[in-house]
């Protein structure tokens, strides 16, 4: 079946209406791709998390990474709008919310006519995420609550018309013990809502990166999402379920770069033939094509310790985020350099792709994050070997590990159990 839906989900992306949105993207980065997401509606894919009964196609985590991975192979920032309505959003609402919630948004977001945003990361807290401030406090003769405090970095929250919100319900001491969460509908006419504009980033173009402000926002009782104060099980297991997502988001990243550099190899031509006939360049390519098929073993992987139903697949999850996103960037350099002078014009593909890649190391759980989950439950020797390989361009492919014999050897990892960890 993921076969089928690669096959299905590349022709998409090599279509003219999506070649039309990326140029759109790049020409307005800060519009929204209406006619994209109708066009995912076509697909499927903007209700991946969801059942049927809710409008969606209610896909398993391995073909919604074989969609994410082929849509950010097209273009990471188009890609991300898909993956954050569903992942980020369509997953937590569907897992925890209840009947009336998920009836009354779910088939708007598979529809697209409600695009939804997750609210975690604030000024003072990024990697911290049980450091919330964010307040959200009983709201005086009314039966609800009043919203006070700031999100940041939060994609596509200036279009957005709800956003699954973090607060804190306890107190600072109480760390994810007093973690709420809300479905908050949000409107320019909200009374204490305030969205400025968005982020100039540096790439991703099709999706935007803002600041929402909540000064004493009125959210009634039923927009909470789940139980008082247990919110924490909600962002964390939201968390596990998206990273997959992300990793497949960089393999896709990966896999342009690794594109864009085979195309330039194959055109170019220098001291009589062309570049990818030179063994250098081509013992390069080689080693770029072995990174970007581990990284996508190590996503799908992660992908079917999730099926599995795994109590360790948060591991996996967070080794395929660590790996995949430093092979973006990796790759995303490389390639570039395989281009030469050309790379580094704004006009060639490979430096959108630079750019898009750098951010992968960052969000959905900073790289040192990942680091500091992995090497609890995996040994921190063997997991330094799947990082990319450095100074590509001097080495011959024949000097590394053949990638049937890594897979074969991870095949047999055991991550350390919960109960040793916990100890």
């Amino acid at each position: 079946m993921s076969d089928e839906i690669r096959e299905m989900t590349r022709e998409f992306v090599q279509g003219a209406a999506f070649q039309k949105a990326v140029a759109d993207a790049e020409r307005e980065p800060y519009a929204v791709p209406l006619d994209f997401l109708r066009r995912c509606v076509e697909l499927g894919c903007l209700g991946m998390d969801a059942p049927e009964a809710y409008g969606g196609s209610d896909l398993s985590p391995s073909e919604q990474a074989t969609i994410i991975e082929e849509l950010a192979r097209g273009h990471a920032g188009l890609g991300l709008a898909v993956l954050v309505q569903n992942s980020l959003c369509g997953y937590p609402i569907n897992t925890f919310g209840t009947e009336e919630q998920k009836r009354k948004y779910l088939p708007r977001m598979a529809t697209g006519e409600l695009l939804v945003s997750f609210g975690l990361s604030e000024p003072k807290n990024g990697s911290d995420a049980k450091g919330i401030q964010l307040t959200a406090r009983r709201a005086d003769g009314r039966d609800g609550w009043l919203l006070k405090g700031a999100k940041r970095w939060i994609t596509n929250a200036d279009r957005a018309g709800l956003i699954v919100l973090a607060t804190r319900t306890g107190t600072v001491e109480s760390r994810g013990r007093g973690l709420t969460v809300f479905l908050v509908e949000l409107s320019d006419d909200l009374p204490g809502l305030s969205r400025p504009t968005p982020y100039n980033k540096l790439g991703q173009a099709g999706s935007t990166l803002c600041e929402v402000i909540f000064d004493d926002v009125f959210v009634p009782d039923g927009a909470m999402l789940g139980e008082l104060s247990q919110g924490w099980e909600i962002i964390n297991s939201t968390l596990e379920h998206s990273r997959v997502a992300i990793a497949a988001q960089a393999v896709g990243i990966a896999r342009s770069a690794l594109d864009a550099a085979e195309e330039y190899a194959g055109q170019r031509m220098q001291f009589g033939k062309l570049l990818r006939e030179h063994p250098p360049v081509a013992n390069h390519l080689a080693i770029m094509r072995r990174q970007v098929e581990l990284s996508h073993y190590l996503v799908m992987r992660a992908a079917r310790q999730e099926e599995a139903d795994d109590p360790l697949a948060f591991v996996w999850a967070s080794l395929a985020k660590l790996i995949a996103s430093e092979t973006a960037l990796w790759a995303a350099g490389d390639a570039m350099l395989l281009h030469g002078g050309m790379g580094y014009v704004n006009d060639m593909p490979i430096s959108r792709i630079f750019r898009d890649s750098a951010v992968l190391r960052i969000y959905e759980g900073a790289a040192h994050i990942q680091v500091k989950i992995v090497e609890r439950y995996l040994d921190r020797d063997k997991v330094i070997g799947l990082f990319p390989p450095q100074a590509a361009l001097m080495r011959d492919p024949a000097d590394l590990t053949p990638l049937d014999e890594v897979i074969a050897e991870i095949e047999m990892w055991q991550p350390r159990s919960l109960a040793t960890v916990s100890s």
